[in-house]
């Protein structure tokens, strides 16, 4: 009876492990398959920073040019891929404050961007960019304000380095040009700046 009992068990067990395996074998397999990673410079990728320039402004007055002064200037930044390598961006607020004896300019941008990034398979982001937008100037001279606005456009070339994971250090050269002519001018009135700079960014 023992026996009989063992050889019964024995082959249910077999039966049993028989038809897992056959189930195993049927059912539909399932997606193992992680979640892509995502890159910088790859579609939908969003990046948030700002740079800080060390510029050599020269005035244009009349289409003439005058002498350069040498200041610091902010750009924060937002871009956002729309493509593999290829960059909507904006600058909301640039500001520059150049101070000459008695007369202080205040200068504040408003750009839009479009950039490309060429991913290089390393840490190593090298960038093209050009921009416009909006200029606006106060001048302070003896306690009194003046006000002049006009356009703004240039463009910038650099290089990204992935510091640290999602993060990123900027270095690289811009050239912009402001053009605030009054009524009546016949030549160009604004500046022209030339700028090294140093920023950094966080994608995500």
């Amino acid at each position: 009876m023992r026996a009989h009992c063992w050889r019964v068990a024995t082959l249910l067990c077999g039966l049993s492990l028989l038809t897992g395996a056959c189930l195993a074998q049927n059912a539909p397999a399932q997606d193992t398959k992680q979640p892509s990673r995502k890159h910088y410079a790859s579609a939908g990728v969003w990046e948030l920073g700002g740079t800080l320039a060390f510029q050599r402004v020269t005035a244009v007055a009349d289409g003439s040019t005058g002498n350069a002064v040498y200041t610091l200037s902010a750009y924060p930044y937002v871009g956002w891929f729309i493509t593999q390598g290829l960059e909507l961006g904006a600058n909301p607020i640039g500001a520059t404050m150049v101070i000459e004896e008695d007369t202080t300019d205040l200068d504040l941008l408003t750009l839009g961007s479009i950039a490309y990034v060429y991913r290089t398979g390393s840490m190593w982001y090298p960038f093209v960019e050009g921009f416009a937008g909006y200029a606006m100037q106060v001048r302070s001279v003896g306690g009194r304000n003046t006000s002049r606005d006009g356009l703004a456009w240039g463009g910038r070339v650099g290089v990204k380095a992935a510091i640290v994971e999602r993060a990123l250090l900027t270095v690289g050269a811009q050239y912009l040009q402001i053009t605030r002519n009054p009524a009546g001018a016949d030549e160009r009135n604004g500046t022209n700046e030339l700028s090294f700079l140093a920023g950094f960014t966080i994608w995500f």
